[in-house]
């Protein structure tokens, strides 16, 4: 995995499970391992393909970091009703879409990119698989 410079706090597992049971899902382990090490932060290759589309550049992953207007809990709060239930925003690109993970027992781990442009639209490109795993997105980064 590569690089992340990090301005949140360090965290435990018990911090993690307990924003699972406020979520009402487990993350999937490699998720888990991520905010146990780096607890968001930004990457230092950010560089990212979209299918289809081109390419995009990350923003800032999300953390457990009550207060921070980057913490996890709430800006999933804020997409409540945008985002479809089953995805869990991880991070956002630099115009405000968001990189997400899925909790979804079809997909689970796999991470999607959220187009708000199409938020509503009823076209199917909405949500664009992007990676199979964390860690591939992590090495598909440039």
């Amino acid at each position: 995995m590569q690089i992340i410079r990090s301005s949140n706090v360090r965290i435990i597992i018990d911090d993690i499970n307990k924003v699972e049971v406020m979520i009402g899902h487990d993350f999937p382990e490699e998720y888990r391992n991520f905010l146990l090490v780096y607890n968001g932060g930004y990457p230092d290759k950010s560089i990212f393909a979209i299918p289809g589309q081109g390419e995009s550049l990350l923003g800032k992953f999300y953390g457990i970091n009550v207060g921070d207007r980057d913490d996890l809990l709430l800006v999933n709060d804020i997409f409540i009703g945008r985002i479809r239930c089953g995805f869990l925003s991880i991070a956002s690109d630099q115009c405000g879409n968001q990189i997400c993970i899925s909790i979804r027992k079809c997909d689970y781990g796999k991470i999607f990119f959220w187009d708000h442009e199409y938020e509503g639209t009823g076209v199917d490109m909405e949500y664009i698989l992007i990676s199979e795993s964390l860690v591939n997105f992590f090495n598909s980064l440039k």
